[in-house]
């Protein structure tokens, strides 16, 4: 996701986009840490993302989904590999609520082993 989001932001159009990374966390406790270790990582790349961590406080993701991304032009969601057991349909239907009430949204399937530091790390 952050590879197609700054391939997007290196276009003419979309040059001053502002890059919102939002990372949900469960409680104040690991949002101290996830806040550092985001801004880490963010300050290493060469996408100028914003990091933003959210707590959850018991709201289901959906809901802070379209809260966190109401006033967005475009959200990248990422999806994850659907399990074997599941239908197709049933997973898309659920990609598609999760994504009722947002703007223009892309989902992208997560690939956890792409090393994206390498691509998008500074110099």
């Amino acid at each position: 996701m952050l590879i197609l989001a700054y391939l997007l932001r290196t276009s003419l159009e979309w040059r001053g986009a502002e890059i919102n990374l939002n990372l949900v966390v469960p409680d104040e406790t690991a949002a101290v840490a996830a806040h550092t270790n985001l801004a880490k990582v963010v300050a290493q790349l060469r996408i100028g993302a914003k990091p933003q961590v959210i707590v959850s406080q018991g709201q289901p993701f959906p809901e802070i989904l379209r809260s966190s991304s109401q006033d967005a032009d475009l959200v990248f969601l990422g999806m994850a590999t659907p399990k074997e057991d599941l239908q197709y349909s049933k997973y898309y239907e659920g990609l598609q609520k999760m994504a009722t009430g947002l703007p223009a949204t892309i989902f992208v399937l997560a690939a956890p082993d792409f090393a994206f530091s390498e691509v998008l790390q500074k110099d």
